[in-house]
């Protein structure tokens, strides 16, 4: 469609839609008590979240010496420990038959390192909460199960500790957000695409209806002009003597002759 097209089209639309502001009007009253609906049929959602690190086995550190200066090569324990964490194995236990909760420990992609970020979300701030404490404790016993099933020794075995935890979880709105935005984006649209049609078809109705009236119009003077009456020609006496007697009337022309030229008797000296 060419820019001029474009500019016709939308001048139309936006005079039909002046032109039926009452649907309009109408469908912004719909469209936000669908928004609200949805708003409120859509329950929100808290999160929590915590930061666990992998600390290396005492045999590489020493008795004295710092762990956290020797991390390097556990990003790969992280990427392994994060898989068994997200597997049904572990995630069914802690989440089944619980409602809408979820939860994702993954490699913290903000800090380098070794550190897992856990995030736990419910449909409530207790049940995140109580979710991400779960999840948090598990953590352990499944590294330990990893290292159990390689016959790890005690003094090389990888640990886990918690570095931040929340005490309290953030309300979501997000979710609401994005099914609100799409139900008033959508109740628009069809708003306008209503009105448009609606606009058209009334437009439509009218023209035909005044062609209609204009050819009712345009018939009326012919059926009611009167019939014309018939011609009836009429002669003077003179005329009608100067023509002559018609044949229908040839005993009328004689008996008038007879009556006016009347014989006058003349006597003889």
């Amino acid at each position: 469609m060419e820019e001029g097209s474009w500019a016709m089209f939308l001048h139309n639309l936006g005079w039909g839609l002046l032109r039926r502001w009452y649907f309009v009007l109408v469908g912004i009253l719909i469209t936000a008590a669908g928004g609200l609906f949805v708003w409120t049929a859509v329950p929100p959602s808290y999160q929590a979240t915590s930061t666990a690190v992998l600390l290396p086995p005492s045999s590489l550190v020493g008795e004295k010496g710092n762990p956290y200066l020797f991390m390097g090569g556990l990003d790969q324990v992280v990427s392994v420990l994060t898989v068994r964490l997200r597997s049904a194995e572990v995630a069914e236990p802690l989440i089944q038959g619980r409602g809408d909760l979820s939860y994702l420990v993954e490699k913290d992609p903000a800090s380098p390192g070794p550190i897992m970020l856990i995030t736990a979300t419910g449909n409530s701030e207790a049940s995140a909460m109580e979710l991400l404490g779960e999840v948090v404790r598990v953590i352990p016993a499944n590294l330990t199960v990893m290292q159990d099933q390689l016959r790890i020794p005690t003094f090389s075995r990888v640990e886990v500790m918690t570095i931040v935890q929340d005490h309290t979880a953030v309300l979501l709105i997000k979710d609401q957000l994005r099914v609100l935005l799409a139900a008033v984006a959508g109740g628009l649209a069809v708003t306008v695409l209503v009105t448009a049609l609606l606009d058209r078809v009334m437009i439509s109705r009218r023209k035909r209806r005044d062609e209609r009236r204009n050819q009712s119009s345009n018939q009326i003077p012919t059926l009611l002009q009167e019939p014309e009456a018939p011609h009836l020609e009429v002669q003077s006496s003179a005329g009608r003597r100067a023509a002559g007697p018609s044949k229908g009337n040839v005993g009328s022309a004689i008996a008038r002759d007879q009556e006016f030229d009347i014989p006058t008797a003349t006597s003889n000296p």
